[in-house]
């Protein structure tokens, strides 16, 4: 079996620098991550082994989020307007698409992660693209 590490080690990386906007926040999340992930037992079978290795990272990362409003105050390290319109977006709708993206989730793992229904959990991420693509098309004056 792959360590966590060689399993979900990029994806982690990318999903908690896209959750942030910042390198330093990002490798806290993913210290905290690792440290909660050294104490549970994960099961050994997937999806649900990959739900709770994401359920824990996605964790970490609020907890880090919270923690760190004056990270987020400085602002994205990128210029990247695609990563500027995520992290205008509210949590709720942010975790939905960076989990669709990075964890390649499916309705139902998208849902057992963010604790919704499968409908609900499509939604917000539906609702996270709708408010990009309005920002996109009506641009701040």
């Amino acid at each position: 079996m792959k360590t966590l590490l060689e399993e979900f080690g990029r994806p982690a990386w990318e999903f908690a620098w896209t959750y942030t906007g910042r390198s330093d926040a990002a490798s806290s999340c993913l210290a905290e991550a690792f440290k909660r992930l050294g104490s549970a037992r994960l099961p050994a079978a997937q999806p649900e082994r990959r739900r709770a290795f994401w359920k824990i990272l996605l964790a970490a990362c609020r907890q880090q989020t919270s923690l760190s409003a004056s990270a987020s105050a400085r602002g994205p390290e990128s210029g990247d307007p695609r990563l500027a319109a995520l992290l205008d977006l509210s949590l709720e709708f942010r975790e939905a698409l960076l989990l669709l993206r990075y964890h390649d989730a499916s309705a139902q793992d998208l849902a057992e992660v963010l604790g919704c229904t499968p409908v609900e959990a499509l939604g917000k991420a539906q609702r996270g693209l709708s408010r990009i693509a309005l920002a996109r098309a009506m641009p701040a004056p």
